[in-house]
């Protein structure tokens, strides 16, 4: 493990400040930190930070929730993956001297160039709106 570097050690938080508010504050507070796209204690800790005359360190970036069409995406990639393993399969059955059905490579690549023509749609009508 590296030793720390100074700048390292100065944005380290290590203190805890606790505060109460009414459900009405934490309700006002909670909306801004969404509208900021920060989490609540990050938003917290920035506007008191500056209302003392400080910098406060960097926030952390906002999460993002992955779109419907990134969701999409990666279950595409899962199902070539597990085509992909399939053929592997295949691949190092015949290697191994197993008879390999024909039928079998022919639906499998079949399956390929569907999966192929159901992604360039998926990608042209994405991209056409």
């Amino acid at each position: 493990m590296q030793p720390e570097t100074s700048k390292l050690k100065k944005r380290r938080r290590t203190e805890a400040l606790r505060i109460r508010l009414s459900a009405e504050e934490r309700d006002a507070v909670d909306a801004a930190a969404e509208a900021a796209g920060v989490g609540v204690c990050t938003f917290a800790r920035v506007l008191v930070v500056n209302a003392v005359g400080k910098t406060p360190t960097p926030a952390p970036r906002p999460r993002r929730t992955p779109s419907e069409p990134a969701r999409n995406l990666a279950k595409v990639i899962g199902e070539i993956a597990r085509i992909g393993n399939n053929l592997n399969q295949l691949a190092r059955a015949a290697n191994t001297g197993f008879d390999l059905d024909p039928a079998i490579v022919t639906e499998a690549t079949a399956e390929l160039r569907r999966l192929r023509e159901t992604i360039v749609a998926s990608h042209d009508e994405g991209t056409s709106s």
